[in-house]
């Protein structure tokens, strides 16, 4: 028995041993890659330092901006220090360190130009780019070992996802001779990884979704203004001077759901006969659109106002399936009964103030109560929702107040993330027309 209980012991023993060698060799790679990663940063920090305070690091220059940016994805930042325009060039000179020295680059163009941290949809790739700010050319400055493709073959537009522009900097005044101090530099880097949030990972998704959609005209956006119309018909809102104007989008998505979706579009603001919105009485009108791409849902907007009435008729279309998505999948489970009550309550203030303009005239008083009631029944069939550029849901509800010839139309938003109801009024968009927001076909 005494062999045995030793034996054992002895088992135990050996057992212990090697779960210490084994913690021992855990910590001792821990510290090497821990003492391994700092040096580094110190060796970068002392490195870059040195430059910055030897007079011919600046080419004579008065004045610079310097920031960090780890244009390799190596974890050691690079010094980009941008000096004045020169000789219609405008610089930036980029020190990295190989073999723990500091190895210079030029970046010079005849546009003003900044560094950009893009997603490379061609590649498949996060990098850093020099992008010009007028014609937004993109160049890769060469500091991966991930070949890209040229510069002339991205397209700032279709091409590449943005994810942030270097602003962090730190002017310099190289006319006072003193010390630059490094740790206000070393402040502007922020790590690759960090950059790359929720957010961006999301627009990176819906880019690639994106670019499986079946398209019905491959040489147009996914939304594309089909008809847009300036009338020389013309008015005056709070004494400014504008004139009519319509436009109406498609949905480029070659699917059912969506080409019946276009036709609506389309009927809601022209006339067959001649192609342009009818229906008008002088005063301003508009008919527009507005559109919002939330993960894998486009919401598109219809607007139409005029006569002091404001018409939206919200569509919404699922990006992976390209079909439309009903109300009652984009409200889910939502309880609405504090909803309508709010939004009741807030359709109410309106009728009843335009009923005090009116309720000494007879006959008015059976169509308020008509009015009351036609809103209730809007209420208990909620038909228009959408999401917002903020990816918030919101309802829309119309209903008539008097007003315009006798009554008109007024639409009011409920915001269900914020918990707030709003009217959507037409004069928002009066500003808008032919060179507006929206690209015309």
């Amino acid at each position: 028995m005494k062999k045995e209980k030793n034996s054992k012991k002895k088992q135990d023993f050996k057992k212990s041993y090697l779960w210490i060698i084994l913690l021992l060799i855990i910590i001792i790679v821990g510290l090497v890659i821990y003492i391994v990663f700092n040096n580094g940063n110190k060796d970068y920090t002392k490195i870059y330092e040195n430059l910055l305070n030897k007079e011919e690091t600046f080419e004579g220059a008065k004045e610079a901006d310097v920031t960090l940016i780890d244009l390799d994805n190596n974890k050691v930042p690079e010094l980009l220090i941008t000096l004045p325009k020169l000789n219609n060039n405008y610089i930036t000179k980029i020190y990295t360190i190989k073999d723990n020295k500091p190895i210079s680059n030029i970046v010079a163009a005849y546009e003003q130009y900044t560094f950009e941290y893009l997603y490379n949809k061609i590649d498949d790739l996060y990098n850093w780019y020099a992008v010009t700010t007028n014609s937004h050319k993109i160049y890769n400055l060469g500091y991966s070992d991930k070949e890209y493709v040229k510069e002339s073959e991205l397209n700032y537009q279709k091409d590449i996802i943005f994810v942030k522009k270097q602003e962090d900097t730190v002017h310099l005044n190289l006319t006072d001779k003193k010390e630059i101090d490094f740790n206000k530099i070393n402040k502007t880097w922020t790590k690759n990884e960090k950059l790359i949030n929720d957010e961006v990972k999301n627009k990176v998704e819906t880019s690639k979704m994106m670019s499986n959609i079946k398209k019905i005209d491959e040489s147009k956006n996914l939304v594309y203004t089909v008809k847009s119309v300036k009338s020389d018909v013309y008015g005056n809102i709070s004494g400014q001077t504008y004139h009519n104007y319509y436009e109406y989008p498609a949905i480029n998505i070659d699917s059912e759901d969506v080409k019946a979706i276009n036709e609506k579009l389309k009927s809601e603001a022209v006339n067959d006969s001649n192609g342009i919105a009818t229906g008008f009485f002088g005063e301003i009108n508009v008919i527009t659109y507005e559109y919002f791409i939330n993960d894998n849902i486009l919401s598109i907007l219809s607007i139409e106002g005029g006569n002091s009435s404001t018409w939206v008729k919200a569509y919404n279309v699922d990006l992976k399936t390209s079909k439309e998505i009903s109300t009652a999948v984009m409200l889910k489970e939502q309880n609405l009964d504090n909803v309508k009550d709010k939004v009741k309550e807030f359709a109410n203030s309106l009728i009843d103030k335009s009923y005090e303009e009116v309720k000494d005239f007879p006959g008015f008083a059976e169509e308020y109560n008509n009015l009351k009631k036609d809103l209730d029944d809007n209420l208990n069939n909620i038909e228009n929702v959408y999401l917002n550029k903020n990816n918030e849901l919101v309802l829309l509800v119309d209903f008539e107040v008097f007003g315009g010839q006798y009554t008109c139309t007024k639409t009011v938003a409920y915001n269900l993330a914020k918990n707030e109801v709003s009217e959507v009024k037409y004069e928002t968009y009066v500003e808008r027309g032919q060179n507006n927001q929206n690209e015309e076909a």
